[in-house]
């Protein structure tokens, strides 16, 4: 649900998937206002991050860092 070179609609039903992606995407902003409405810091790691372990462990460590 995000411009990314990794992520690509199937090419089969497109009208199916890009619905669901954007129900996907309302929900996903709903969900995140109701949980920082309840003082929860939220964040979103994306599947292709999952690629670069290093990258995203030092996205994590800074994140943590300013949330003491």
């Amino acid at each position: 649900g995000h411009n990314c070179k990794y992520g690509k609609l199937p090419k089969s039903r497109q009208d199916y998937w890009e619905a669901k992606i954007e129900q996907n995407k309302a929900r996903d902003f709903t969900k995140e206002s109701q949980l920082r409405a309840l003082g929860w810091h939220v964040m979103t790691v994306w599947q292709c991050e999952l690629r670069d372990p290093p990258a995203l462990q030092q996205r994590l460590r800074a994140i943590g860092s300013h949330d003491m």
